[in-house]
C-alpha cells in the first residue's frame, strides 16, 4: 500500500508549485580524500533503496480530493546523480554550491532530489545532497533520509514501477477528509452562533483562530523582488568558544544563533533602503517530542511530524551586539507559547478550523497555510548534536557536514549543528533582497568578527 502524504509534505508540495524557490533541504559534506566512483554508485544504491528517504516519490490521486500518495522510486536517476572529475578551486567550488541550492527538485515531478559530488583542489571532496522539504524537516533528515541500512532494513520496498494506489484507498481517504471537515465546520459553526448571541462569549474554537487571523492581516513588505536564485555560507566554529562567548553576553548557543541571524537580517534591510522598519520574526522550529510525555499528550495521528514552530520577536533597528539579555527573554516567551499552544490543541480534538479546511481543495488549504507560516522574516533551525552515520560514504567519515535550508519569501535561514567539538552553520539568502553592501559570506564574516568568534568558511 502506498501510504498518503501528511499534511506537511502535503503542503511543501503545494509550495513547489505556487513559489519561485519551493522549501528545500540539504546536506553538504566535506571530506579530506578523494572517494572512488564504485563507492559513490554503491551509496546512491543505498540511498534510494531507504523507503524513509530518497526511495520514493510523490503520485497524483486518480480519485478527486485524495490525497497524493508516497510510491516506491528504486532507480538512480542519471540525471539527478552527479559525480565531477575535474578539481575545483575555491571560486568555482563556491559557485557551483550557490547553483546546486538554487536548484528546485520537485517529487511529484521528477525524483526530488540531487546528489554532486566534486574533488577540490586540495585532494579532498565536497558532497552536496539536495532535497524537497517534502521528504521531511531536518530532525527527518537525520534521522531517516541518511540513516545507514539497518535502520530501515525491516521496511519493505520493491524495485516494480510506480504504481498509482488502488482506488478503494483514495475513496477511503476522501470519506476521512469529508467526515472532518464536516464535523470541524460544524462546531466552529456553533461557536459563532453562540458568539453572535453572547458576543461576550467566545469558545475555544474561536479563540484558536486568533492567531491565524493576525498572521493573515500582516503584509510582509519589502524593498526589492524576490527571486530564484539562492547563495550561502557556510562556517565552522569551536563549540567552547562559542559557548563561551555566549555566556560571556548573558545567553546559550542558541540565542546568539539567534542574535547572529536577526543581524544579518537588519544588514539586508538597511543594505535595500528599507522604510517600514518592523520588528524582526523569527521563525524557530521546536521538537516537542520531549514535551508530550511531560504534558501527558501523545502525538496527533494525523501527522508524523513532531516539529512545531514558534515565533521569536527581536527589535529593529541598527545590528546590535553585546548583551543578549533581550533575545534570550523573546526566545523564552516563544518557545512557552509554542508549549501552550501545543497543549491546548492536543488536548482535546483538532480545532475546528484544520478540519474544515479538509473540505477546501488541496491547493487552496495548503496556500493557506503557508501563508500563515510565511510571516516571518527568517528562519533559524538548531538540529543539535549530528549523529556520525549521515556523515559516512563507504569508509570515508566526512571532517565536516553542514545541513541546509533555503529561504521561502523570507530574508534569510540559518541551520546549527554541532559534530563532535566544533559547530557548523549555514545561512542561505535571496540574492535579490541582500541588497548591494556586501556578500552574504562578508557580511557573515562580519558578524563573527563582531562577537569575537573565530570562524573557518568552507
Amino acid at each position: 500500500m502506498n501510504p498518503p502524504l501528511d499534511d506537511h509534505a502535503a503542503m511543501y508540495i503545494t509550495a513547489s508549485r505556487s513559489r519561485l524557490h519551493p522549501p528545500c533541504l540539504g546536506l553538504i559534506q566535506r571530506f579530506d580524500t578523494v572517494i572512488a566512483r564504485e563507492t559513490f554508485d554503491a551509496h546512491a544504491r543505498d540511498l534510494v533503496s531507504n523507503p524513509l528517504g530518497m526511495g520514493r516519490r510523490v503520485v497524483r490521486a486518480s480519485v478527486p480530493g485524495a490525497r497524493p500518495r508516497w510510491a516506491p522510486a528504486t532507480k538512480v536517476p542519471a540525471w539527478a546523480f552527479r559525480i565531477r572529475e575535474e578539481p575545483v578551486g575555491d571560486d568555482e567550488l563556491a559557485e557551483l554550491i550557490d547553483d546546486e541550492i538554487s536548484q528546485q527538485p520537485d517529487p511529484l515531478r521528477n525524483h526530488g532530489w540531487r546528489f554532486l559530488a566534486v574533488p577540490t583542489a586540495d585532494g579532498g571532496m565536497i558532497v552536496i545532497n539536495w532535497t524537497n522539504h517534502a521528504f521531511g524537516d531536518a530532525r527527518s533528515m537525520l534521522q531517516s533520509v541518511f540513516a545507514p541500512r539497518e535502520v530501515w532494513a525491516s521496511e519493505s520496498v520493491t524495485d516494480s514501477p510506480v504504481q498509482r494506489p488502488a482506488a478503494l484507498e483514495e475513496l477511503n481517504d476522501v470519506a476521512v477528509r469529508l467526515r472532518s471537515g464536516v464535523s470541524g465546520s460544524l462546531r466552529l459553526g456553533r461557536e459563532a452562533a453562540a458568539a453572535l448571541w453572547k458576543p461576550a462569549r467566545r469558545g475555544e474554537e474561536l479563540a484558536l483562530l486568533k492567531p491565524t487571523v493576525e498572521a493573515l492581516r500582516r503584509r510582509r513588505s519589502h524593498v526589492g523582488a524576490l527571486s530564484s536564485r539562492r547563495v550561502i555560507a557556510l562556517a565552522r566554529v569551536s563549540n567552547s568558544e562559542w559557548k563561551q562567548v555566549a555566556h560571556a553576553h548573558g545567553g546559550v548557543s542558541n540565542t546568539l544563533f539567534l542574535a547572529m541571524l536577526g543581524n544579518l537580517i537588519r544588514m539586508s534591510r538597511r543594505a535595500r533602503g528599507e522604510v517600514n522598519d518592523s520588528e524582526l520574526r523569527l521563525l524557530l522550529p521546536i521538537d516537542v517530542s520531549r514535551f508530550l510525555s511531560q504534558l501527558g499528550l501523545s502525538l496527533q495521528p494525523r501527522s508524523a511530524s513532531t516539529i512545531v514552530a514558534s515565533v521569536v520577536e527581536l527589535n529593529a533597528g541598527a545590528p546590535r551586539h553585546g548583551d543578549l539579555g533581550d533575545v534570550q527573554a523573546a526566545t523564552k516567551v516563544a518557545v512557552e507559547a509554542a508549549i501552550a499552544n501545543l497543549q491546548q490543541a492536543y488536548s482535546h480534538r483538532p480545532p475546528g478550523m484544520v478540519d474544515a479546511m479538509q473540505l477546501l481543495p488541496n491547493s487552496i488549504a495548503h496556500r493557506f497555510a503557508l501563508r500563515v507560516q510565511s510571516d516571518v522574516d527568517g528562519v533559524a533551525s538548531n538540529v543539535g548534536p549530528m549523529p556520525r552515520h549521515i556523515g559516512v560514504i563507504g569508509d570515508h567519515v566526512a571532517t565536516d557536514m553542514f545541513l541546509v535550508a533555503t529561504p521561502s519569501h523570507t530574508d534569510i535561514s540559518g541551520t546549527f549543528g554541532r559534530q563532535g567539538d566544533t559547530s557548523t552553520l549555514s545561512f542561505v539568502a535571496d540574492p535579490a533582497l541582500l541588497g548591494p553592501a556586501g556578500t552574504l559570506r562578508e557580511r557573515v564574516a562580519a558578524e563573527f568578527d563582531a562577537w569575537g568568534v573565530r570562524a573557518e568558511f568552507l
